[in-house]
């Protein structure tokens, strides 16, 4: 999975643009869905055309975040992770890029954190890790 990260947006925005996060939300209650179904719902909200509701379903299948079947001249779409998976998948994303990237400056901030007695055991994890995968030196 490639997400975009935006440290600034809430919930699943952070990783996903607005539009596609209400898809989500949507595809995710009714488990399988049409365009028309969740432009009909959105459209309540908001006015969207419906051909960017169609774009961004499309742009969410590209992704590999919805998968789709034909039904008669329409496609039902179908989530491929649950809300709880994605989450989970957008985490390890985000913590291994930190860690590929930062990792000296990433350990030091989670032992910077209030709660050091909780962490330091997810911390000698980490550096043990670190160490498994060759990173753990400590010239980054």
């Amino acid at each position: 999975m490639n997400f975009s990260f935006r440290p600034n947006k809430k919930g699943f925005e952070k990783i996903l643009g607005e539009l596609e996060t209400q898809v989500m939300e949507i595809v995710w209650r009714r488990e399988e869905v049409s365009v028309r179904e969740v432009f009909d719902e959105l459209n309540q909200k908001r006015p969207l055309a419906y051909t960017t509701v169609l774009t961004t379903m499309k742009n969410l299948y590209l992704k590999k975040l919805l998968e789709r079947r034909q039904s008669g001249i329409a496609f039902i779409y179908v989530p491929v992770y649950t809300r709880d998976e994605l989450s989970r998948l957008a985490v390890e994303e985000v913590v291994n890029g930190l860690l590929n990237d930062f990792a000296q400056p990433f350990i030091a901030c989670l032992t910077n954190l209030h709660h050091k007695d909780e962490l330091s055991d997810i911390v000698g994890q980490l550096e043990q890790l670190l160490k498994e995968k060759g990173k753990g030196d400590s010239s980054q």
